[in-house]
């Protein structure tokens, strides 16, 4: 399914057929420094909070690790969110130039419109170049439903883990650390993915 998103991509590109690429931008200087700090307290070597290589080498040897999922979710924390434009700015998450939505079953509008566009050149050897101006706007709608999209099914899932919970209050499970603050920690239930703060008042016995 990647290699078709990116197959694709890659001869729109070729046949300069403007296109709504998926895009992923380089992630903010700050928030990797952050990270590499993140890691430095876990004692973990990162040199390069901006080196794609460097990160994966990271996570693929924390695999299986007690540290594995608190650093995948502070990197994932530390990256920008992808979106939608026909602006040719790459993928960095997928270290790819050229990457669009074209997976099938077609389950977002993006991936509609590259299936028009194949479609004509699969019938008629050509394609009607899309407005640049319309593809900027189209992506820019795009991106703030597929946020909307994201915020109201998080939202579900958060009343629905509520309700769920409700009948469990007093019982203790193991978690894992998402996040430290000087109040607190931010964690995550491991058997169930309910995620709450933990008070540093709660912290009576562990200094």
């Amino acid at each position: 399914m990647l290699a078709a998103n990116i197959a694709v991509a890659r001869m729109l590109d070729a046949r300069r057929v403007p296109f709504l690429r998926r895009i992923h931008g380089d992630p903010d200087v700050l928030k990797m420094n952050n990270f590499q700090q993140f890691c430095q307290g876990l004692g973990l070597s990162l040199q390069k909070p901006q080196s794609r290589h460097e990160l994966q080498s990271l996570i693929k040897g924390l695999a299986g690790k007690p540290e594995e999922r608190a650093v995948n979710y502070a990197l994932l924390r530390s990256m920008r969110q992808a979106e939608y434009s026909p602006e040719e700015t790459g993928h960095y998450a997928l270290a790819e130039e050229e990457y669009c939505h074209f997976t099938s079953p077609i389950r977002r509008y993006p991936d509609l419109t590259i299936h028009r566009l194949v479609d004509q050149l699969a019938r008629r050897g050509g394609v009607r170049a899309p407005d640049a101006n319309v593809l900027f706007e189209l992506g820019r709608h795009c991106s703030f439903t597929e946020r909307r999209a994201e915020r109201a099914e998080r939202e579900l899932i958060r009343i629905k883990m509520l309700r769920y919970m409700s009948s469990r209050i007093g019982e203790e499970m193991d978690a894992f650390i998402t996040g430290v603050e000087s109040f607190g920690m931010f964690c995550q239930g491991i058997q169930i993915p309910a995620e709450g703060m933990l008070h540093l008042s709660a912290l009576s016995d562990d200094f």
